[in-house]
This record gives C-alpha cells, sequence and structure tokens, in this order.
C-alpha cells in the first residue's frame, strides 16, 4: 500500500442502513457478475420470475452511492454500489459511506478477489454454503482508501478501460454468431450440391 494511503476499518469509512417501508421502489438484486442492478434487467437478461414477496414493506431501501450485498454471497463477490434508488431483500445489507465521493472508488475496490477473501475470513458458518458476512464483521474489515483525487482517477480509469473491454467482448459475441452462420450455411451449401467441393 503507497505510505500517503490510509488504511482503515469499514466503521470509520461506512455506516449501516436500514430503511423500510418503501414498498412501492423499484427492485433491486445484487449480483456477483454485476453487483447492483435493477432486477427487471436481471429477469430480463435471464428469462427469470420475479422470487421476491408481495408484501415488500420490509425491504430496505438503497439510495444512488449506497453499497448493497448479499451477506450469504459477499466472499463470492456480491457486493456493489448502486447506481439507482430501490429496494432489496431485508436478508441483504445496506451500507453508506460516510463521503458520498468514495463511492465509485469503492465499488470497484469491494469487488476485487482481495476484499472477497477478507470477506470470506470475516464470513461465520458450517459450509461455504451457509457462510454469512455480518454488518457487525463487515465493520472490522481494513480497506485501503487513496486521497479523494486519486480515487476519483482509479474509479476513471477502471471505468473507461471496463467499458473498453465490453466492448470488445460485444464485438467478439457478434463475430462469433456471424461464423457460425456462415458454418450452418456452408454446411447446408455442401450438403445440398449448391457447393461443388470437388
Amino acid at each position: 500500500v503507497p505510505t500517503h494511503w490510509e488504511v482503515l476499518p469499514n466503521r470509520s469509512t461506512f455506516c449501516e442502513v436500514i430503511n423500510c417501508g418503501h414498498s412501492k421502489q423499484q427492485m433491486l438484486s445484487v449480483t456477483i457478475a454485476q453487483g447492483v442492478i435493477r432486477q427487471k434487467d436481471l429477469l430480463e437478461e435471464r428469462s427469470k420470475k420475479d422470487g421476491s414477496r408481495h408484501d415488500k414493506n420490509t425491504y430496505k431501501l438503497v439510495e444512488p452511492g449506497d453499497i448493497a450485498y448479499n451477506k450469504m454471497r459477499a466472499w463470492q463477490g456480491a457486493i456493489g454500489v448502486s447506481q439507482h434508488r430501490g429496494i432489496v431483500s431485508p436478508a441483504y445489507i445496506v451500507q453508506r459511506p460516510r463521503n458520498a465521493a468514495l463511492s465509485p472508488y469503492l465499488h470497484h475496490l469491494l469487488r476485487t478477489r482481495a476484499f472477497a477473501w477478507e470477506a470470506a475470513r470475516w464470513s461465520y458458518g458450517i459450509t461455504s454454503d451457509m457462510w454469512s458476512l455480518r454488518p457487525e464483521h463487515f465493520k472490522l474489515i481494513y480497506i485501503c482508501l487513496p486521497p479523494l483525487h486519486e480515487q476519483i482517477a482509479i474509479a476513471r480509469f477502471l471505468d473507461d478501460e471496463s467499458a473498453k473491454i465490453n466492448e470488445s467482448i460485444a464485438n467478439a459475441r457478434c463475430q462469433t454468431k456471424l461464423l457460425k452462420e456462415l458454418r450452418t450455411r456452408l454446411i447446408a451449401d455442401v450438403v445440398t450440391g449448391k457447393l461443388d467441393v470437388r
């Protein structure tokens, strides 16, 4: 860790938020792959059904910039900063950074393998399927905090690089689809005699 960075326990960086009674807000999901996203986007993407309870008065409100995590899956990376206002299951934990400017950097930091290892170390349960990162143990984990201007630069760099990688992945998927179509057409043309292979 660079000497000018602070290393602080989460209890000095976050405060837990339990704000219920907002049942009309949109549902959010905390995923391993993407962090906090709108549940409707997840359901469309995976053709899943809404498994949430009909009565959502006990669901917790998440504001933009809040951290939400699935306490049973934090050690696998189910954590992130929300860009949306919405509600999450009462089983999830909502933490608010004491300084809102930290949120973009914290999103990347809390989704690293190093944080996942710490989450696993502080989680309790008989087997890994039952490990739970309780709020009181989340507060005991130490994190690295560079000066604010460095946090902004780090978050911007990672956002830009992630966008480039996502674009490359999308292009590769498109090319793969085209190649599969070409292969299918080639097979059809050869077996029907449209293409002479002699």
